[in-house]
């Protein structure tokens, strides 16, 4: 179970939560945060901020240690239920964010999976008006020794055939990016082509399931921006997507992506000679994520 901490100094933080983490008036309260929630004790030494996306970003000197300590927005809707009805209709009650990261890094860990673990979980509860908190991950500091360019298709199997092969404790949920999917649908108020979407996305998806030679847990993000490369092997990390799906849906991004920022391109023959899947496997996953690329074109 995470440490459950109070500081009473921002008990009466009233701004939007993300709205205030990502302000100045933050960042000089963030050493606050990260002193209250080290772990073992350690007393911090210096914060410096990184960057702030998805959570705010600190590398942090403590014990003679580097650290990276990222903060974010708890909710109560990040272990909620999460609804996945049309298509193999499931519910988790698996919880979302960075305690998910810290759960499943551990899971995978011990099941010999290449991964970032973190060391230590925190929430604060209450630190905004409308009831929200923040929950604090600490992470050692790790600097890649490669570019994201130096990744192979033989590295992206290296980091993600244990993870496919490893059983975390967590239940996962089948297949959420179809939800996440059937989400942004709801934004178009062109509601016929909405649906024309929602049909082909689940026929694709329909026969990735029949074609798949192996299910287990996929990372379900697989791009260059969330693995390390040290000294010449490769490190995953950000498990925020993981559920269980048919293998090769991981293999997708890395086809699609392509050519990006960040990202080395690889072809079908190269990943299906890495990863050992079929042609009909490489075939439909890249259908399926073609089709969901289209959806979140459409719901921007």
């Amino acid at each position: 179970m995470p440490a459950v901490l109070t500081v009473p100094s921002f008990a009466a933080w009233t701004a939007d939560p993300w709205a205030l983490v990502r302000s100045e008036e933050f960042r000089a309260a963030a050493p606050d945060i990260i002193s209250a929630t080290a772990p073992a004790g350690l007393s911090v030494d210096s914060v410096t901020h990184i960057r702030t996306a998805h959570y705010a970003a600190y590398r942090v000197e403590a014990g003679g240690r580097e650290w990276l300590v990222r903060i974010g927005v708890s909710t109560p809707a990040d272990s909620a239920p999460a609804e996945n009805t049309g298509f193999l209709g499931t519910s988790t009650g698996s919880p979302t964010g960075q305690e998910r990261e810290y759960q499943l890094a551990r899971d995978f860990a011990a099941a010999g999976a290449p991964v970032i673990v973190p060391e230590q979980y925190a929430v604060i509860p209450g630190c905004f008006s409308d009831g929200t908190g923040l929950d604090v991950l600490w992470l050692p500091f790790m600097t890649a020794t490669d570019t994201p360019d130096a990744l192979s298709a033989a590295h992206w199997a290296r980091a993600l055939t244990p993870l496919h092969r490893s059983r975390p404790d967590a239940w996962l949920p089948v297949f959420t990016n179809r939800a996440k999917s059937m989400a942004r649908l709801e934004k178009l108020t062109d509601r016929q082509k909405a649906a024309a979407l929602a049909a082909e996305y689940d026929r694709n998806l329909a026969a990735l399931f029949r074609t798949a030679t192996v299910w287990g847990p996929v990372h379900g993000d697989a791009h260059a921006g969330n693995v390390l490369v040290v000294d010449g092997e490769p490190i995953l990390f950000d498990f925020d997507t993981v559920c269980w799906a048919p293998a090769v849906w991981d293999i997708t991004h890395l086809i699609v992506r392509a050519g990006g920022e960040g990202n080395t391109g690889f072809t079908a023959d190269g990943i299906r000679e890495a990863f050992d899947f079929t042609d009909a496997e490489v075939k439909t996953a890249v259908a399926l994520r073609l089709t969901a690329r289209t959806i979140a074109r459409a719901g921007r």
